[in-house]
């Protein structure tokens, strides 16, 4: 009967510290060992015409399954096949096209040394992975990559511990090498990643954000300063296109606008649109798409959900990031009404992933000399661009908020933090807020 577990505090830490050292020197001398052997190995993998197959039993298994996964994530066919399931059947998985990497620390696992005559016998070209290079499946492979230890982290030195993790890493830099020979992308590592974090590289084209009709707040030349921000109000968009009797765009006035008037001290009163507008504004065809991956989060919302978004930036100062941001939570925060909590958990929104080679930086162009650099607010391209798939439900907003590590802060209005973060050191952006249900008259917005 086992001995009742007793725990010495000291003790695990000092064992944790000797495993991160024993399995750290494993590493440096798999470094060592590896030659013209993993040359040969990386060559026969990309010249294979068919998959890679990856076996291995036990925790050599649990290795080769995340190989194998690896190695198809990144551009090299390949797939898990069991030994023990290899001699009753699945052997039949594994074709002449193939390459077989087998992985055992020990090189004399029955299961594999059963199925190494049918797999000469198919003609199928054999890496071993193993510890042991005089081995049984040394012997029968085409080519031998070296994964021995020197010892394992196991204080008895039995459990698979360094020697697990050698294999691992061997596994990892094949992946490595075999992308880089297939000048592997982005845009092709996307393609097998639908639902991961790459999924979130949301971008969108123009044409599904874009108002259009009575929808747009548009304006004459003529029109008097009063009614055209009447005319921004009503629509709810912070902007508003000036245009001429056919519907062409002369200029645009923005909120940004109006707040650098105002810096200015200029007199807006008696001031038409067109004497305040920002004249050929860049324009972007409806076809383009928009939004880059790094600002995703800002459309993490329903269309109309109006919101304010801090974050820090290098220049921010501490106290305003523990007053705005808070403490431990992070660096950056979306701030909403309570009454579109509901709205975001239930709503189902989309997104195309595309490849991001295409696409340039859009800076908003500036009437005045801004007070700093401007950076770009989107991505945008001007030739055609095929998504990389079909457009894919961008998931549970709320969850996406956690998993990026992002606060999503309900208020009951958001005026107050409007003011702050304006006044602050963060970066900010305030998006839809002609919409906010409550807003305080004497803060503009």
């Amino acid at each position: 009967m086992p001995a009742k577990p007793s725990f010495d505090a000291q003790r695990a830490l000092r064992l944790a510290h000797e495993t991160f050292d024993i399995e750290a020197r494993a590493l440096l001398g798999l470094k060592a060992r590896q030659g013209e052997s993993f040359v040969h190995a990386v060559q026969a993998m990309l010249q294979g015409a068919g998959r890679v197959v990856v076996m291995g039993m036990g925790k050599s298994g649990h290795v080769g399954r995340k190989i194998a996964a690896t190695l198809a994530s990144t551009g090299t066919p390949a797939m898990f096949v069991h030994p023990a399931e290899a001699s009753h059947g699945d052997l039949g998985m594994v074709t002449d096209r193939d390459v077989v990497l087998a992985i055992s620390n020990s090189g004399e696992v029955d299961e594999i040394a059963a199925i190494l005559p049918a797999l000469k016998r198919l003609g199928v070209r054999l890496i071993a992975m193993t510890g042991r290079v005089e081995s049984t499946l040394a012997q029968h492979a085409d080519i031998v990559l070296n994964s021995a230890v020197d010892q394992e982290a196991c204080p008895m030195n039995l459990a698979p511990t360094a020697s697990t993790t050698a294999q691992m890493a061997l596994g990892d830099a094949l992946a490595v090498a075999l992308l880089d020979a297939r000048g592997f992308r982005e845009e092709d590592f996307a393609r097998s990643h639908p639902g991961g974090a790459l999924g979130r590289k949301l971008l969108t084209h123009v044409r599904d954000l874009m108002r259009t009709g009575d929808a747009l707040p548009s304006v004459a030349p003529e029109t008097g300063f009063t009614d055209m921000m009447r005319e921004m109000g009503s629509k709810g968009l912070g902007a508003t296109a000036v245009t001429d009797p056919q519907g062409h765009v002369l200029g645009i006035f923005t909120d940004g606008d109006l707040r650098r008037c105002i810096e200015q001290g200029t007199d807006l009163r008696g001031l038409s649109a067109g004497e305040v507008m920002f004249k050929k504004p860049r324009s972007v065809r409806p076809d383009a798409l928009a939004v880059d991956a790094a600002r995703a989060p800002d459309y993490w919302f329903p269309r109309n959900c109006p919101r304010v978004l801090a974050w820090t930036t290098p220049t921010s100062s501490p106290a305003d990031t523990k007053t705005i941001i808070g403490p431990g939570c992070g660096s950056r925060v979306h701030a909403v009404e309570y009454s579109w909590l509901e709205r975001i958990r239930t709503v189902r929104l989309y997104a195309y992933r595309l490849p991001a080679n295409v696409f340039e930086p859009l800076i908003e162009p500036q009437p005045i000399e801004p007070i700093s650099k401007p950076e770009p607010h989107a991505h945008v391209a001007t030739v055609p661009v095929r998504p990389l798939a079909p457009p894919e439900p961008v998931g549970d907003l709320l969850a996406l908020h956690e998993q990026a590590g992002i606060q999503l802060r309900a208020l009951p209005e958001l005026s107050g933090f409007w003011a702050a973060v304006t006044a602050s050191s963060l970066g900010w952006s305030g998006i839809r807020l002609r919409n906010a249900a409550i807003w305080d008259p004497a803060i503009p917005r």
